[in-house]
């Protein structure tokens, strides 16, 4: 890939606040361009789709699977498969990645800001109230919103500003609406500790892990930013 940057965001609402998230994502890396995602942990289970190189995805690799050279991923529209693990690169600090800092946190706790010598990342969540009367689970797309709650109290994903090399970028409004926090959990400081930034140092992808706290609305949703553009937003359930 030729002077690509991408920009992942993956917030993610779980029942367990992680202090740190490192191994729990990564992206598809196959010399061949692309990997087959697979039903089951074995060579001989039906592809169900194939995934192309810096895909991300949701991974946990189990001892207790048949075939222990595979790792169970989730990705997509809730989509769950197998992929064989050397055809993964772990999101975590290694020979390929580099971890950037968190350097500030705002005192209300809704804001963030990671950065290093070459990147800064801004990340911004507003109080927004949500009327859960008319809140239309069969259509909304509304993410971390549980329905059954009286609690109106949100903070919604505001804005995500990426600096790389004197460039500002800024994420559209459409690919930060619908992602939502609960007041709990972001005053418990889930910026700071359940996200983290790493760079690619081979081809300066930038990816931005987040991973927050409510069981039963868990999700991922991951936000790429490629040859310096807005590329494309990715969202999904992680609730089992």
């Amino acid at each position: 890939m030729k002077n690509i940057i991408s920009f992942l965001v993956l917030l993610t609402i779980n029942g367990v606040a992680y202090a740190n998230i490192d191994g729990y994502y990564g992206v598809i890396n196959d010399p061949d361009g692309y990997t087959n995602i697979r039903k089951q942990d074995n060579l001989k289970s039906p592809v169900i789709t194939k995934l192309s190189n810096s895909t991300p995805l949701s991974i946990e690799c189990e001892d207790s699977s048949i075939d222990k050279n595979f790792c169970s991923v989730r990705f997509g529209k809730t989509q769950d498969g197998f992929v064989y693990k050397n055809r993964l690169n772990l999101l975590t600090a290694n020979a390929t990645f580099n971890k950037i800092p968190l350097t500030s946190v705002s005192r209300d706790k809704t804001q963030g800001a990671f950065s290093n010598k070459d990147v800064r990342v801004n990340v911004a969540f507003s109080p927004v109230k949500i009327d859960i009367k008319n809140f239309n689970e069969q259509t909304s797309s509304k993410f971390g919103i549980n329905k059954s709650d009286p609690v109106v109290d949100y903070y919604k994903l505001r804005d995500i500003k990426v600096t790389f090399k004197n460039r500002v970028i800024t994420l559209p409004s459409s690919a930060t609406q619908d992602i939502y926090l609960n007041y709990y959990f972001l005053s418990h400081n889930q910026i700071a500790n359940n996200m983290a930034v790493y760079q690619n140092k081979k081809d300066n992808h930038i990816y931005i892990i987040g991973r927050f706290a409510d069981g039963a609305l868990l999700y991922s949703v991951i936000y790429e930013i490629k040859d310096g553009k807005y590329f494309r937003k990715s969202v999904w359930s992680e609730a089992i």
